[in-house]
């Protein structure tokens, strides 16, 4: 490990004395060939990108005509779009699709959404609705160079309206099925210097049936200022709250729709960046922090009931007659600091580079899940680089590496390298390989939930392996991006192999020796994933007409350690999850949108995905 962090610090220690000639923001921004800064951090036409990038627009969204946010990523190849409930969804991509995906950042206006304890993304605390948003930019691979491991399988970035296109103030309400109730008031006001924006939000609904407890009552705010004081200089502030109740199950695969109960998940986040654009480029200073609580309680009975033994069975001085057993999450809290500098250059004519360095603070306290009042804190180092080459016209070479020390845990450290050629201004094939490791998130590293009273441990429900490793995967990739018609006609193909190994999942040790009832469950490194397929998007748009269509076939095999037993001593597996059904072997959707005269339109959408054995609760 100590070779690649020299690597790295040497790459960025000399970027830094480095100057350029020309303005990276210089290029044709507008033409035919679409923007990207997702992968790199920088821009980039799209062709030259190291990885694929789907691109969400306006006209896309309006004509899907959904008012959930993460039923948007049903256009995007390769995604697995579900519901949780009425109230919630899942959003995941390659590998397989879990309870709480965890696996994808997914920023708004570049401020990470990432919820440190249940480690995934809750939509409706966003704090925004389809209406709000500009475009979505979507990395269709593990992107740790520019958004850190958590974006172990892809990135997403969800960019709102400017606050200067909009009106300076307005009110917009609607009522639908399923008791559909919602309002919001937004207001804007922006001159030569600065434009401000505060947006309150409510959204409710019953959900899908009165017999199950999946409703959502969610009410935001949301703040927004960008002050440009002089030609060079922008300063970026967000605020944003959100108070959500919504009916979900724990998560369990086994769980029953008519198992989900009422959550409370309360967030919010402070973000301040300033960016100064230099004649080679722009420096940028982020920092944001971010809360999020959990506020559930449901009484389980007396421990005695619970666990089936009378107490005095396991302690034969047990001071207490018996006692009540909760599950009660309402003392639960997590909170995050990121810091993070960037410095993006045009190095030469032929070069572009990315650098930077980050610091990150988690926390989280629960008594439930660590058995102890105290916060339980992670700190996370990392440095970063990206660069693009075109030694030649046709030929453009992308690398990017990421090193992060959660000085807790592992070491890891994620690389990408991606070779383009253009046969023609409007044909590109991409070759490309990812090699992406992931320290254990503070959860998997610490959890130790049990039954206990009064500072006894009585019984050992679930804990943390102490031989976690990093969870890796490799992906090679052959895309291909083409336009047809000066650009009416997009095409994006990709072939993949991906291999996950020491996926962190949770096992049960049916005979173990540290618990009284023998029965503890580990978090642990218990799956392997290969999977390889491709994905095909294509895209159509005049004046008249959107189509857009995509699909994704795609292959799983590798098995995922459920259950073990001891058997002569030895521990055996004796349940073996198969990976072949973790998610869908084909996807494909369709969008039409066709423009009428006096302002009219009409749209269709349907989709369609073959049978998966999810490993998630409730009806999916």
């Amino acid at each position: 490990m100590f070779y690649k962090r020299f690597l790295l610090w040497c790459l960025l220690l000399g970027a830094i004395p480095a100057h350029g000639q020309d303005n990276i923001y210089d290029e044709a921004l507008f033409e035919s060939i679409p923007m990207v800064t997702g992968v790199a951090n920088f821009p980039q036409k799209i062709s030259h990108a190291p990885a694929s990038v789907t691109i969400i627009t306006q006209d896309m969204i309006a004509a899907l005509g959904s008012d959930e946010l993460y039923e948007i990523f049903s256009l995007v190849p390769g995604f697995d779009v579900y519901a949780r409930s009425a109230s919630l969804g899942g959003v995941s991509y390659g590998a397989f699709p879990a309870a709480f995906p965890n696996t994808l950042e997914v920023k708004l206006d570049g401020v990470s959404m990432y919820e440190v304890f249940l480690n995934t993304t809750i939509w409706p605390n966003l704090g925004i609705d389809v209406d709000d948003i500009a475009y979505i930019e979507v990395v269709r691979a593990a992107n740790p160079s520019v958004d850190g491991t958590n974006s172990f399988a892809g990135s997403i970035n969800i960019v709102t309206q400017s606050l200067s296109s909009q009106k300076n103030g307005y009110f917009r309400a609607g009522i639908g099925s399923r008791g559909e109730r919602n309002a919001s008031v937004h207001y804007n006001k922006f001159n030569d210097y600065a434009s401000y924006g505060i947006t309150l939000k409510h959204r409710e609904h019953d959900g899908f049936s009165n017999d199950i407890v999946d409703g959502l009552d969610n009410s935001s705010i949301r703040i927004r200022a960008i002050v440009t004081p002089n030609l060079k200089d922008t300063f970026d502030v967000q605020l944003a709250y959100a108070d959500t109740t919504l009916g979900m199950t724990s998560g369990g695969k086994d769980d029953d729709a008519y198992e989900s109960e009422e959550y409370g998940l309360d967030g919010g986040y402070q973000a301040i960046q300033w960016q100064r654009t230099l004649n080679t480029g722009a420096f940028s200073l982020r920092a944001y922090h971010s809360t999020n609580s959990v506020d559930y309680y449901k009484y389980l009975g007396a421990f005695s009931d619970v666990v089936g033994i009378p107490p005095q069975a396991f302690y034969a001085d047990f001071p207490y007659a018996d006692f009540d057993i909760a599950l009660d999450t309402r003392d639960e809290t997590s909170e995050r600091t990121d810091i993070e500098i960037r410095h993006n250059l045009k190095w030469n004519v032929i070069t572009k580079l990315d650098w930077g360095l980050g610091y990150r603070h988690d926390s989280a306290q629960s008594s439930l899940f660590f058995s102890t009042d105290k916060k339980i804190t992670e700190t996370t180092l990392r440095s970063f680089l990206n660069t693009e080459i075109n030694p030649t016209p046709d030929l453009i070479l992308n690398f990017g590496a990421n090193w992060e020390d959660s000085l807790i845990d592992d070491q890891a450290f994620s690389w990408r390298g991606a070779l383009n050629y253009q046969f023609d201004p409007h044909f590109t094939v991409r070759l490309a390989h990812n090699a992406v490791e992931r320290s254990p998130t503070l959860m998997a590293a610490r959890e130790y939930r049990t039954l206990s009273y009064d500072g006894y441990v009585f019984d050992i429900d679930r804990i943390a392996s102490p031989d976690l490793v990093n969870e890796t995967k490799d992906v090679s990739e052959l895309g291909l991006f083409a336009m047809f018609l000066d650009g009416a006609i997009t095409l994006d193909l990709k072939y993949f192999d991906e291999r996950s190994r020491d996926l962190i999942e949770v096992y049960t040790d049916r005979s173990s020796p540290v618990d009284f009832d023998r029965r503890v469950a580990y978090r642990a490194n218990t799956t392997d994933v290969d999977l390889q397929g491709i994905e095909v998007a294509v895209d159509y748009q005049n004046d008249d007409w959107l189509i857009h269509w995509q699909a994704t076939k795609r292959n799983f095999s590798g098995v995922s350690v459920r259950n073990v037993d001891r058997i002569d001593g030895q521990v055996m597996p004796v349940k073996i999850f198969d990976m072949d059904t973790a998610g869908p072997e084909f996807m494909t959707s369709l969008l039409l949108r066709q423009n009428l005269a006096g302002g009219w339109a009409w749209s269709g959408y349907i989709r369609h995905q073959t049978d998966a054995d999810y490993r998630l609760g409730g009806n999916v």
